[in-house]
Parts: structure tokens; C-alpha cells; sequence
């Protein structure tokens, strides 16, 4: 099976499940795009590596599914382009633990390989990417405004 396919059929199979995330699902874009190591989105589209897509087994690409919806569902894209600016890795890494602490609020099993560390239950992802920046760089440096909505899952 294509990559693509793969991709369609698992937005597919989650619809039912996860009817938040129905209008995400729907107005992406599927793109293969090989010049990208593993995956991105926006709220149009999904891009993703072939071969990455291929060599996932079907619960990682199920969780790759739902962790790059979550970045658009949290609005990450549009939230944190001043930190993305300023590091681009370090504002990656804060949005996939806000995305990935998200999903585990849900019940989601998170791989042990992503980043989804308990000392940020319930921060979003500009104050994540504060702490991530200060530690690397020391913590007179505090980075972009830490404003923005809520990410704690489910009371």
C-alpha cells in the first residue's frame, strides 16, 4: 500500500473515534513530500516523508496521526511563530510535548521515544518552549510572551 493510502485510511478510521478533530481530518491536504525527515502540518495540510510513513507499524502511525492533529487542534502553527524564530528546534520539541501531554490527558498512549514529559502537565506550549530556552541558554533569557490559551486535557 502507497504511503498516502496509508495516511487516508488511518484519518479515515479515526473519525469515528475522535469526531473533534473531523474538520481537521477533512480540510487536509495529503501530501508526500521526501525532502522532510518524518512529518509537519498545518491546519491545510499534512506532509510526510514515504518512506517514514511506510516503515510505521499501525499504532505509531495511528499516534503520528493524532500528534500531528493535536498541533493544529492547539493551534501550534500560528501560536508559537515568534518562538519559532527565535529556535526553531527548541519551539518544535515545546509544541510536541504540549501536543503529546494533550493526548495522554485523553487516555493516548504516547511511544516512549516522544517527547510527552510530566513536569509540563498542563502548561502550554510557550511556556514549555520558555523552560526548554532557559535551560539551554540560561535563564536571564526568557524568549517570546508565554500568552496563549489553556492545553490541560479533561477534568
Amino acid at each position: 500500500m502507497k504511503a498516502q493510502d496509508r495516511v487516508k485510511n488511518c484519518l479515515i478510521s479515526l473519525l469515528g473515534k475522535y469526531g473533534n478533530f473531523s474538520e481537521i481530518i477533512l480540510k487536509w491536504n495529503l501530501i508526500v513530500n521526501n525532502s522532510i525527515n518524518t512529518a509537519q502540518c498545518n491546519h491545510e495540510k499534512l506532509e510526510f516523508n514515504e518512506e517514514f510513513i511506510l516503515s510505521l507499524d499501525r499504532d505509531t502511525l495511528v499516534f503520528l496521526c493524532l500528534h500531528e492533529m493535536a498541533h493544529v487542534f492547539l493551534g501550534h502553527f500560528f501560536r508559537l511563530e515568534k518562538q519559532s524564530k527565535l529556535n526553531h528546534d527548541i519551539a518544535n520539541i515545546a509544541a510536541d510535548h504540549a501536543a503529546n501531554l494533550f493526548l495522554k490527558s485523553f487516555g493516548i498512549i504516547i511511544p516512549e521515544w516522544a517527547y510527552c514529559e510530566s513536569r509540563f502537565n498542563g502548561m502550554i506550549a510557550e511556556k514549555i518552549f520558555t523552560i526548554l530556552y532557559q535551560e539551554k541558554y540560561g535563564p536571564s533569557q526568557t524568549g517570546p510572551s508565554q500568552t496563549g490559551p489553556s492545553q490541560t486535557g479533561p477534568s
